[in-house]
């Protein structure tokens, strides 16, 4: 281990790491096993998946996060797959969940998915002198820094006019789209980072202003739903 490694520059004891790890697997599982008994054996395998993608994440001798598709990973689950349990878990008894319900929920998840992706990419960029000493192996040190740059940029952007295509896909009503007038608005502060990534500075002011299209893209679907 390292002393660039978090756990061995502060010294943290193997031990209580694990230990504490161990204790907030099962704290939890006691929510899970009340869904489960609330709803049935498709919550279980959710479950199963979610804390296989969690424990082996960081790991293992070949941990997730130390591997190209990281990325993707922490994205598809953080803004897809978590919301499809909770949409299941909503309509359990109502409706049933089907192949297009999944499918649909992807496309109108997809603008954060991207962004997510985008934000994961930039903060491993950040890392990369690091994760190397550390022998993760993330996208970045794939790509090259100058290239997962233009990966990001190009994420973001994607990620920010989606909206037009979950209009046109049906998905969501025309007002949807208001939220890609953010990009102009947010582009100029985004540049920073594409100028200077550090991962204290500029990576936390993109984060913030990403938060910004995440609140406006969830608000107004919200809204066009209710209404």
């Amino acid at each position: 281990m390292t002393d660039i490694n978090p756990i061995g520059r502060l010294k943290l004891p193997l031990t209580d790491v694990r230990n504490l790890v161990w204790i907030s697997y099962f704290i939890s599982a006691i929510p899970g096993i009340i869904l489960v008994y609330r709803t049935g054996w498709p919550v279980l395998i959710m479950g199963i998946v979610g804390y296989f993608i969690g424990i082996f994440y960081i790991a293992g001798p070949k941990p997730l996060n130390a591997t190209p598709i990281c990325e993707l990973v922490v994205s598809f689950f953080i803004s897809y797959f978590i919301i499809l349990v909770s949409i299941y878990v909503t309509i359990y008894g109502v409706y049933p969940l089907t192949w297009n319900l999944a499918l649909t929920t992807l496309i109108r998840c997809l603008s954060l998915t991207l962004i997510f992706y985008a934000l994961q990419l930039a903060n491993n960029t950040c890392d990369l002198h690091e994760d190397l000493n550390n022998g993760r192996h993330t996208l970045a040190s794939y790509t090259g820094k100058k290239n997962a740059l233009k990966i990001i940029k190009a994420l973001i952007i994607a990620g920010l006019l989606f909206p037009i295509a979950v209009v046109l896909f049906g998905l969501a009503k025309w007002p949807l789209i208001f939220s890609c007038f953010l990009l102009p608005i947010l582009w100029p502060k985004l540049k920073q980072f594409f100028e200077h990534p550090d991962k204290q500075t500029t990576y936390l002011q993109m984060i913030k202003y990403l938060s910004i299209f995440f609140i406006t893209y969830i608000a107004i679907y919200t809204v066009l739903v209710l209404v």
